[in-house]
């Protein structure tokens, strides 16, 4: 809208003025060339900006002032003018004065000028290109618990002129919010709905913006939405990382080591081993071999599942005391483990996940025609101990266990100094594994799932997942060690209703 302000005899006289002043003879006259300068219609991304010339004559007999032709009124970002702020024409003098039309963006813009408050000069534009405008249906998501979504559509529209090119659409604000639907272009009077989600993980403030960048000629438009996440409570958790883990460990015996007086012990202590697996949380099945046949005294294996290790120890130990006749050990075994695999006394026994854990048992020098590289073919890992003479106290030293042993990493004890408790305990440390399988985590009170971190020895954890109500870490994928310290914190989950 224009506002003609007309100002009677503008440069005339005013206040102060001398009671006895007389115009001069004569009257200076303003005239325009034209009094509308319509630009006609130009691109903003293509067209250059368009210029025009008006003549502004004084067709007076006297010496005329001119203001105003350097002032205009309306759409000034758009329109220009290059005439000075006062201008003097003598009778019958000429100048020109020049207008510039260069719109910012699409629409139709107008403006004037008002030389002495005389006179309407008025200018005309229209101006093509694409515009975009963003609108959310809900600016603000309200109170939304953490760990709860809230969603909202945003609505992108070009309407503008010319085909809209979207270079980018993101978010800027808390990491909480999702941005999904974004197109690439849009046509003039087409529109795009996206979808808007909040997923707080922290209590607090949760403002977004939603920022579309593209070839708007007045640059980036935005939308902001706000929302307030609430909490009910925070928690931290500590575990012991101790994950559950199968071993199979089959003693193999020369049967005639019990003769001796060397397996004494080895029945008293047994408990010792059964005790130190459940201390690592290990699914154990344990069997015992030697030249005659499986041992008839307990079942073919023990098994977790069925004993404790105040039943398992005892039968253990009778098993130590079989009466077979045959010193090469790794044969045995090899034989062993293959009648666990086609039939016989120890079918099933071996479980293709489990650790195997071999534990070599005999005082006499072993004569077996096979090694370790044998057993790797029940288990690429197959873990072999030698417990077994050394040539201390009267026993003859037995070599090819102990190759064997120290080959997989397993233990070397000298049979005849009778420590079987210390014995025990190191068998069942190595038979727990590595640490390396998943473990399952059950925490105390129900947790806003996207709040879970998890950290162990000061390392944030990312090789987990929440599924049947547990959260089941990936030991291997971290690098966990047994024992290592697992804390876990979250956000306590509301109802999101």
């Amino acid at each position: 809208m224009l506002l003609l302000l007309i100002a009677c005899d503008p440069l005339g006289p005013g206040v102060g003025v001398p009671p006895d002043w007389r115009p001069p003879i004569g009257q200076g006259e303003l005239r325009l060339e034209r009094d509308t300068v319509d630009f006609g219609s130009l691109s903003v991304l293509t067209d250059d900006p368009v210029s025009r010339t008006v003549m502004v004559t004084n067709t007076g007999n006297a010496e005329l002032d001119i203001s105003g032709l350097s002032w205009l009124i309306g759409d000034t970002d758009a329109f220009s003018v290059d005439a000075p702020a006062l201008v003097t024409l003598q009778p019958e003098q000429t100048t020109p004065i020049t207008l510039t039309f260069a719109p910012p963006a699409h629409g139709e813009f107008e403006a004037a000028l008002f030389p002495n408050g005389q006179r309407i000069l008025r200018m005309l534009g229209t101006a093509t290109a694409p515009q975009v405008s963003v609108k959310v249906q809900e600016d603000d998501l309200g109170v939304v618990p953490v760990g709860c979504e809230a969603e909202t559509s945003v609505v992108v529209e070009n309407v503008g002129s010319e085909l809209l090119i979207l270079h980018d659409v993101h978010l800027e604000g808390t990491p909480d919010h999702t941005l999904e639907g974004a197109p690439a272009v849009l046509e003039p009077g087409e529109l795009s709905v996206l979808s808007l989600g909040l997923l707080p993980a922290t209590p607090g403030a949760a403002a977004a913006r939603v920022v579309v960048d593209s070839n708007d000629p007045a640059g980036e438009r935005g939308v902001q939405v706000d929302a307030l996440a609430t909490s009910a409570g925070s928690v931290t958790e500590d575990f012991i990382w101790l994950p559950p883990s199968e071993a199979d460990v089959l003693f193999v015996l020369d049967g005639q080591t019990a003769g001796t007086g060397l397996l004494d012990e080895a029945q008293l202590y047994a408990e010792v081993l059964f005790e130190r697996l459940n201390t690592g949380n290990v699914d154990w099945r344990i069997s015992a071999v030697d030249g005659q046949d499986c041992h008839a005294t307990f079942d073919p294996w023990l098994d977790s599942g069925v004993y404790s290790p105040t039943q398992a120890g005892p039968a253990l130990g009778l098993a130590l005391t079989g009466g077979g006749d045959r010193s090469d050990l790794l044969n045995l075994a090899v034989e062993a483990l293959d009648d666990a695999a086609t039939g016989g006394c120890l079918e099933g026994f071996r479980r293709p996940e489990a650790q195997l854990h071999v534990v070599l048992v005999g005082h006499r020098p072993d004569g077996s025609s096979m090694g370790l590289q044998d057993l790797q073919t029940f288990s690429e890992s197959v873990l072999v101990s030698a417990i077994v003479g050394e040539g201390s106290n009267g026993c003859a030293l037995a070599g090819g266990p102990i190759e064997a042993a120290e080959a997989s990493g397993g233990l070397v004890a000298d049979l005849c100094a009778g420590d079987w408790d210390t014995v025990y305990e190191s068998v069942a440390e190595l038979s727990w594994g590595n640490g390396e399988h998943g473990q399952a985590l059950k925490l105390d009170r129900p947790p806003a799932v996207n709040t879970l971190e998890v950290e162990a020895e000061g390392k944030t954890l990312t090789a987990w997942r929440w599924e049947e109500e547990r959260l089941w870490l990936d030991g291997d994928a971290e690098q966990l060690e047994l024992f290592d310290s697992v804390s876990v914190s979250y956000e306590i989950a509301q109802s999101c209703e």
